[in-house]
């Protein structure tokens, strides 16, 4: 640093420039939980299990890196007296997940019984075990007890009357928008 620099401070008129383009850029905020980002198309978030789909294979056990899927099972003769297996646990250790998906790679059922682009991305609780680890239950279920819609399985089409729904409630996001643009047009007259 020269002599030069050390008297003009060049260095805080050209952090001074960066951040007098951001200052006139529109905000881009938005007011969670009013209103919420919808999390691109490869965002892992939030695990989810279909019992019914699942074949009981451990694939995803065998696959995942640092062994943080636990599974058992037992046979178990159905009405037609064939044995069929049965799911005694399915456990997810969160806390130590890095959410690579090679979990979801591996599942060999077409559309697959075990996901992570649920596009969930709330998964606050007060106490730490109660969502970092979770059971069959908590996979099958926690979706429900939260009010949300997942978007489907990979592999599994879309049904019509989602994306009718889909096209329903952009709709209704966009009128929101309008009106609270009007408001907002409204208070200072």
């Amino acid at each position: 640093m020269g002599f030069l620099d050390r008297i003009l401070l060049l260095d805080i008129f050209d952090g001074l420039w960066v951040t007098a383009k951001h200052f006139v850029r529109p905000a881009d905020t938005v007011e969670y939980p009013e209103a919420r980002r919808e999390p691109s198309d490869r965002f892992r978030g939030m695990f989810k299990l279909d019992e019914e789909r699942c074949i009981k294979c451990t694939l995803c056990a065998i696959e995942c890196p640092i062994a943080i899927i636990f599974i058992d099972w037992h046979n178990e003769k159905n009405e037609q007296g064939k044995n069929e297996k049965v799911l005694d646990r399915f456990d997810v250790d969160l806390k130590r997940c890095m959410f690579c998906g090679l979990c979801e790679d591996a599942c060999p059922t077409v559309p697959k019984s075990i996901w992570l682009k649920t596009k969930s991305y709330e998964l606050g609780a007060y106490e730490r075990n109660d969502a970092l680890y979770l059971d069959i239950e908590k996979l099958t279920t926690w979706d429900i007890k939260q009010g949300l819609t997942l978007p489907p399985a990979p592999g599994e089409p879309k049904k019509k009357d989602e994306k009718k729904d889909e096209k329903k409630e952009e709709k209704k996001e966009e009128k929101k928008e309008e009106k609270k643009e009007e408001k907002k047009e409204e208070k200072p007259a």
